[in-house]
């Protein structure tokens, strides 16, 4: 019977953490021959979020055309504050009742009957030092590579019964487990092993049904007040005061959901999908995941991840035809399909956790951990207890 996945980051999409403060400028002079300004030197110093209005008078004494710009040149930043020295050490391991998960004992009761499963080894890399790497594409390498060593270095031997056993493998990194397909006597056998911590059921997560809803009336954008074209969601958390007084959007951040896929040419979400550009193909490496790696192109038979994408970044005009929908529509996006139009496995959300530690071309090779998103969505329904997917979580903020 399948069980559902915890909410594990719901609705989130931090615009306060791009926010800094305004640093004041140091006062510049007109130098130029033949020019002179009035006042001669400016300074000001305003709270974020806080407008005001100078007028500063231009004098050209030649007969040279002038034209004016206005340069904005921030001083050198302070010494950022200090990393975090402290997080999580380890990816951790999902809780069971005992080595053999009884619900695969369950599921091959049958005699020769195989199924999916997944084992897990008790050494799990330590990320400790990773919080004291302050440059953030080293940081995600070392991440990376450290949880990449760790598993090759400590599978050797199960790989080698599995082999023995005439079991197919596949290892995985971001926890050190192997994915493998066999019967119940194998999974005992590996349930017995000293290295090994859990063998665990391939679950399947069923994603909530939605029953289909009465024809909508009325403004579905802004059910609170008609006819504003800035949606009711977008001003609930004053992301649109975001956007008007500190000029911030999303620009310069990725974010990423692991969902039922995204229907890239949706028109409020095609220009800030990462693998757009403009007047030619798009670019899906690095940009799209499908962990059986059949669908080359972002795509959603459900609608669900669609949603929660422009939740996030959905573009809009602020008119009544294209009303502003997502809360950081400057951000860019890319994205994982978890969970088919349907159900989500565990084995399909490992791969999706372990592509947003290090994105790769379509065919799941060439990892690139200086491309990962660094907002992750993830909006799955569960009836509650079960943090199986926090040791992903802890992985990506190690990285």
């Amino acid at each position: 019977m399948p069980r559902y996945v915890p909410l594990v980051l719901a609705r989130i999409l931090v615009l306060a953490a791009v926010l800094a403060a305004v640093p004041a400028h140091a006062p510049r002079t007109a130098a130029a021959a033949g020019l002179s300004a009035s006042p001669s030197s400016l300074s000001v110093i305003l709270p974020l979020g806080a407008a005001d209005t100078r007028t500063i008078a231009i004098t050209n004494s030649t007969n040279a055309p002038v034209t004016p710009s206005v340069l904005e040149a921030e001083p050198a930043y302070k010494p950022a504050q200090s990393v975090p020295v402290a997080g999580p050490r380890h990816v951790t391991l999902p809780a069971q009742a005992g080595r053999l998960d009884p619900e695969l004992t369950r599921a091959l009761q049958s005699p020769g009957q195989r199924a999916d499963f997944i084992v897990y080894l008790h050494d799990q890399a330590d990320l400790s030092a990773a919080y004291a790497v302050r440059d953030w594409d080293a940081r995600g390498r070392y991440v990376y590579d450290t949880l990449r060593a760790q598993a090759k270095q400590t599978q050797a031997n199960v790989l080698a019964e599995l082999e023995a056993r005439g079991m197919v493998a596949r290892p995985l990194w971001i926890v050190n487990a192997l994915a493998v397909r066999g019967t119940l006597a194998d999974a005992q056998a590996l349930a017995g092993r000293g290295d090994v911590a859990l063998v665990r059921a391939n679950h399947i997560h069923a994603l909530p049904t939605v029953e289909p809803a009465a024809a909508a009336t009325g403004d579905l954008c802004s059910p609170d007040a008609p006819s504003n074209t800035v949606c009711w969601n977008v001003r609930q958390i004053g992301a649109d005061r975001v956007w008007r007084d500190f000029g911030v959007a999303g620009r310069g951040i990725v974010v990423a959901n692991i969902d039922t896929g995204v229907r890239f040419d949706h028109p409020a979400l095609l220009a800030q999908y990462r693998g757009y550009r403009a007047g030619q193909a798009p670019d899906h490496n690095y940009n799209w995941f499908d962990p059986k790696l059949l669908v080359f192109a972002p795509n959603d038979q459900n609608g669900h991840g669609t949603h929660t994408m422009g939740t996030m970044v959905a573009a809009g005009k602020g008119s009544a035809t294209q009303p502003a929908v997502g809360v950081a529509p400057g951000a860019r996006w890319i994205a994982a399909q978890g969970c088919a139009s349907v159900a989500c496995s565990d084995l399909d959300l490992i791969d999706s956790a372990q592509w947003m530690l290090a994105p790769t071309a379509l065919n799941g090779t060439n990892p690139r951990p200086d491309l990962p998103p660094m907002i992750i969505h993830n909006s799955w329904a569960d009836t509650g207890g079960n943090d199986w997917y926090a040791g992903y979580v802890a992985a990506w903020r190690a990285a």
